[in-house]
């Protein structure tokens, strides 16, 4: 929680990041509950997270940051939860994702 504009969603990306880089395997972000900034920090996860920037008007892609340095598929983020509407995570996500509580524990 915080004021708007105050760095919050950089400061959370900023340590997205370090976790990755420490070798955590999964990263859950718990970001709001209005879909329009939902969509907002999704966006930006994409930019500083994942290395690509989307066009919610089309299906355009761009590779901007980190997503212009070559990774292998073995080392590539994978996300759960996309923009769109429905695009949130769910018990049906929950069930195709296949981690099952003892692959959490290291």
């Amino acid at each position: 929680m915080g004021h708007f504009q105050s760095g919050k969603t950089g400061n959370y990306i900023g340590l997205i990041c370090k976790a990755a880089d420490a070798g955590y395997k999964i990263i859950i972000v718990l970001a709001g509950m209005h879909k329009n900034l939902l969509s907002q920090t999704q966006m930006r996860l994409y930019k500083g997270f994942l290395g690509y920037e989307s066009n919610p008007k089309s299906d355009i892609v761009s590779i901007i940051g980190v997503g212009e340095i070559v990774l292998t598929l073995r080392i590539r983020p994978f996300y759960a939860t996309y923009r769109a509407d429905n695009g949130g995570f769910n018990a049906r996500l929950a069930r195709s994702l296949v981690i099952s509580n003892e692959q959490l524990i290291p």
